[in-house]
This record gives structure tokens, C-alpha cells and sequence, in this order.
């Protein structure tokens, strides 16, 4: 008994409760990327941190949590004609969410998750899910196969998916996330590798998982606009494109956001279906508190192609100090800072 209450709080460590950190009905975990921060990622320089001001009391059974981890940008890209380890650095830090989650849980089995993910986290979260269903998988995925199985949608927030066809693409990618440092991705690293077995996991899983990509649309020459629709290649995936850029696009101001709008969107359709099927595993019932569709259309400029069907996010990355970017124009109840710094 001793051990389990050991094990539960050093758990507890590796996570930011942003709802209470008891038992729920559904788990979501956010999780950033290199440069980010499981508070800076999600909080508007307003101080309002969405998880816990608006999306924890639309989901009162949900507990919320950011990941406690420090990725870095060697963890995903070849730095300077260094040796290729992305592969086995990404494969650690999903091992390192895959024990803490499973930790957490314990015997609290029967339940689903949903992950949201900015930028370069999308990666982390997506390798988990494609490792859970594959033989011979790392041993320290070793509980991947339970995360993937529970996994309900993920919605991914600038999370660039590319590919080895498109080297340009990851070139300027690379250019933009890593300022005054030599980076690349070969045909057979980690990014790569790691689309390439999400794509395989998704045509092997659609009626299960919902996935949902959010790519930011804007002019390309500024430097905070990385990620846009063109390099969030994903099959099956439904894609929409907001007037934001890589800092702006996972921080809130207010429930009248239009990003905002869409994730509960998302998130509401997805607790419908759980609540309407036989979803196994899964709670018996999960409350959603809040209007009865969500307007986003309303107060921006969405380009959209598809059902909506997903969920995943990530945070943003915190840049050198950058080139002005001139003015970025955000469509609806937006408010961002123009700088190229959290």
C-alpha cells in the first residue's frame, strides 16, 4: 500500500494539475514542445490560463493536466552534422509520459483520454499512440499499448507533419523554430519516422480515434507564422487553418476566442460520441457545462476541410530574440502579442 501511495505522488510530480488531480471521469493532458512550458505554453500574457479558467468548468469530470517535461530542439532535429539519435530522444520522452500517465492512473482503468498538443509535443503524443499498436515496440513504451487503446482524439495545435517527399518544407520549418543553430531531418528521422507510423496507426484505427489538426494561416515571410496548412500533412486527419501564429495559436484571452471556440467544439462532439456509444473503455456518462454548439465561424476566418472529428494540441516555442514581425492580423476576439518572444 505504501509502494502504490509512493508511486501515485511521484506520479503526481510529473504533471501540472490544472483541475483537481483526483479521480475523473475522462483524463486530458496537454503537452508543449521545445522552448515552451506546461504553464507559458497555455497561458495568455493576461495571465488567463485556458485549461483551468475555461476549459475546466465546461468539463467538470474532466482532470486536466500539462506534462511535466523539458524537450529540447536536439530531441527532434540533427543539430549540426551531429549524429541522427532523434528516433531514440523522441521514443524517451514518450517513455517518460508513457510510465508517468501510467502511474497516475494505477488501477483507474476504463476510462478515455484526450491529449491536445503544440508544435513539436504533437510529436511525442502521436509516437505514443502508433508505438501502442505495433509489435516490438521500446521497452520504455512499454505501456503505450493502454494509452493508445484509451486515447479517444487527440487535436494537435502547429504540429508540423511533412514528411520525407518534402525536404524544402522541414527546411523552412527548421529555419524559423531553430534561430542561429544548423538543424536538418534526414529521410530516416524521428519526425519522419514517427508521421510515417501515426499515418499507418490512423488508417488502422479511424472509427476509433478522432484526430483534429489546427495549423495557423498568415503570411508566410513573417517569422512566427511555421506551421500552416501546407506542412500538416496527415490522411484521414480533419484540418483547419486559423488567422494565428506559433505563439498565438495555444494562448486565450478569453472564451470568445475563436481557436477557443473550435477546440471545445471539438471536444464536446467528441464527449457526444463517447456518451452516445459503446466506447471500451470509457466512463458511463461524462458532463459537458456550456451552450449547446459552439459559433466559432462567427468571430473568424477559418479556412475548413472536413468533419470536425478530433482533438490534440501542443504549446507554442519560446524564440531567441527574433526579427520584428510587423503586424499579424488575427481575425475575431483575439489578442496576441506581435514580438517574436513568449
Amino acid at each position: 500500500m505504501a509502494t502504490r501511495s509512493a508511486t501515485n505522488s511521484s506520479s503526481q510530480s510529473r504533471f501540472r494539475f490544472w483541475t483537481n488531480s483526483g479521480t475523473g471521469d475522462i483524463d486530458i493532458i496537454l503537452v508543449h514542445g521545445p522552448g515552451g512550458g506546461p504553464e507559458a505554453t497555455w497561458t495568455h500574457h493576461n495571465g488567463s490560463a485556458w485549461p483551468r479558467d475555461m476549459l475546466g468548468s465546461r468539463f467538470k469530470g474532466a482532470r486536466i493536466m500539462s506534462f511535466l517535461y523539458q524537450p529540447k530542439f536536439e530531441d527532434f532535429f540533427v543539430i549540426e552534422d551531429g549524429k541522427d539519435l532523434t528516433m531514440e530522444r523522441i521514443d524517451k520522452l514518450s517513455g517518460e509520459l508513457c510510465r508517468a500517465f501510467s502511474d497516475l492512473r494505477g488501477s483507474e482503468t476504463g476510462k478515455p483520454l484526450l491529449f491536445i498538443a503544440h508544435c513539436l509535443g504533437g510529436l511525442v503524443c502521436a509516437n505514443i499512440l502508433a508505438k501502442g499498436t505495433v509489435q516490438g515496440c521500446p521497452s520504455q513504451l512499454a505501456f503505450s499499448k493502454d494509452i493508445a487503446r484509451s486515447c479517444a482524439g487527440i487535436i494537435f495545435l502547429a504540429t508540423p507533419f511533412i514528411g520525407e517527399k518534402d525536404p524544402e518544407g522541414w527546411e523552412t520549418i527548421i529555419k524559423k523554430l531553430c534561430i542561429n543553430v544548423r538543424a536538418e531531418v534526414h529521410p530516416g528521422s524521428g519526425p519522419i519516422l514517427v508521421q510515417q507510423h501515426f499515418q499507418t496507426f490512423l488508417q488502422s484505427n479511424l472509427s476509433h480515434l478522432k484526430v483534429d489538426i489546427i495549423s495557423e494561416d498568415g503570411d508566410e515571410d513573417l517569422p512566427n507564422i511555421i506551421v500552416t496548412d501546407e506542412y500538416t500533412q496527415i490522411e484521414t486527419a480533419s484540418l483547419v487553418s486559423f488567422e494565428a501564429d506559433h505563439l498565438s495559436i495555444s494562448k486565450f484571452a478569453d472564451e470568445g476566442d475563436s481557436i477557443f471556440k473550435y477546440i471545445l467544439g471539438s471536444l464536446r462532439k467528441i464527449m457526444q460520441e463517447l456518451n452516445q456509444t459503446n466506447y471500451s473503455p470509457g466512463p458511463s456518462k461524462i458532463n459537458y457545462h456550456g451552450p449547446s454548439k459552439s459559433n466559432y465561424r462567427d468571430s473568424s476566418k477559418v479556412t475548413y476541410r472536413g468533419p470536425i472529428i478530433a482533438m490534440a494540441e501542443h504549446k507554442p516555442i519560446s524564440y531567441p530574440q527574433a526579427p520584428g514581425m510587423g503586424p499579424v492580423r488575427i481575425v475575431g476576439a483575439r489578442d496576441v502579442k506581435k514580438s517574436g518572444t513568449e
